[in-house]
């Protein structure tokens, strides 16, 4: 490895934990932090990594990062779970990736003009980042209720349907000279491989290296078999990452998916992932943003896309799904928050040179992301004032009957 690369990565490392000791004092997400720790360091900063090798090195470190942080929300895929909220959170996450994609499109497509990234900005809106949610109901202690669950479960479906959308668009978008009927048969044989080996070979695999009885056997096999998951999924036209994460879903089946998700978070969280994070910052140049009226414009309009849709996309399914107006608030508030598959969807459009999406593209993301981190708790705490307000209400009327 080149030296300057070295000690970037040096320097990486060690900025990251104490950038995520500020944030978690500042109650902000640490994906935040990391991204202006990119943004300081790339382009529109200090411009650390001046060379082409340099910047290859630290963006291989970076894959790896993308690749066990989707392995790791496979294996937090609860299964059951999923299945014991029945299908109003199958709606709620299903409305949640629908209209937010046909609206961004929409959005996209009528300031630009091009399909292939007005796909992937609509995509950009699908998918929960439900971190934020979790830790507000965690705040309010409100954990526990009916809302809170229904939000956790939905953006965790929603996350899988966003996951599929975005492994599709871009097998189509980057089709080149291939045929669409090839890639969709790539696709498709890819996804019925993944199942049938990850059912009926995985496990039996991840016990037999098991029973060999050495020290982390399994989470280094568990790591060896997400990277050729990864690798397949990428030449059969796929993002690397549906590997990862259908890996971590198969894996978390086994008896050993506490040991292999605390051990490839501690892998993960201690150097791959946060160069991840801080990849995508240095990938983003401020200085080539024209900030006109048009950028204004579009940015204002799409962060207003990307909360509405949510809010009101969400919180009307769950309306119908019998729940009044404050509960349903509270619901589609939760599903706002957006954050790591955003992120990858942008790297994985700047990946290899392709640079489907523009400097003012990446930006207007990243105030997506600010915008819905800072405005979710402030949403659910409302919708619980209504709440409590409306059972209040109920209370007194009943009283006075």
């Amino acid at each position: 490895m080149e030296s300057t690369a070295t000690l970037i990565l040096a320097f990486f490392i060690i900025a990251a934990k104490f950038v995520v000791v500020g944030c978690k004092k500042l109650r902000m997400p640490p994906v935040i932090g990391l991204i202006m720790l990119g943004l300081t360091a790339g382009h529109a900063g200090l411009d650390l990594a001046k060379t082409h090798d340099t910047i290859l090195q630290i963006e291989s470190f970076s894959e790896i990062g993308v690749i066990i942080l989707l392995f790791l929300v496979g294996l937090e895929t609860d299964i059951g779970q999923l299945k014991s909220m029945g299908k109003h959170s199958l709606f709620i996450a299903c409305a949640g990736v629908i209209i937010p994609f046909v609206a961004g499109f929409g959005l996209a497509y009528s300031f630009t003009g091009q399909v292939d990234r007005s796909l992937l900005m609509g995509s950009i809106l699908t998918a929960t980042s439900v971190s934020v949610s979790v830790l507000t109901f965690s705040d309010l202690g409100r954990l526990a209720f009916v809302e809170a669950k229904m939000v956790i479960t939905s953006a965790i479906i929603d996350d899988i349907i966003a996951i599929i959308l975005l492994s599709v668009l871009l097998g189509l978008v980057g089709i080149g000279n291939r045929s669409f009927g090839l890639t969709v048969l790539n696709i498709s044989g890819y996804f019925v491989a993944a199942f049938v080996i990850g059912i009926f070979i995985v496990p039996h695999f991840i016990q037999l290296a098991a029973n060999g009885k050495i020290p982390n056997i399994v989470t280094a096999v568990s790591l060896g078999l997400v990277l050729i998951y990864a690798w397949t999924a990428h030449h059969a036209g796929l993002a690397s990452i549906t590997g990862a994460y259908l890996c971590g879903v198969f894996i978390g089946r086994t008896r050993y998916r506490e040991t292999v998700m605390h051990d490839s978070e501690v892998i993960g969280n201690t150097f791959f992932i946060p160069i991840f994070f801080i990849a995508i910052g240095m990938h983003i140049d401020i200085s080539s943003v024209t900030f006109s009226y048009s950028f204004l414009l579009f940015f204002t309009l799409f962060t207003l896309v990307g909360i509405v849709t949510k809010v009101f996309g969400c919180g009307l399914v769950a309306k119908m799904s019998g729940l009044n107006w404050s509960r349903s608030l509270i619901i589609g508030a939760g599903m706002v928050p957006r954050g790591e598959v955003a992120l990858v969807i942008v790297s994985l459009a700047s990946a290899n040179g392709k640079n489907l999406l523009t400097a003012l593209d990446k930006a207007s993301v990243i105030i997506l992301i600010l915008s819905s981190t800072i405005l979710t708790p402030l949403l659910i705490r409302w919708g619980f004032y209504f709440a409590d307000k409306d059972k209040q209400d109920g209370n007194q009327v009943c009283n006075n009957a």
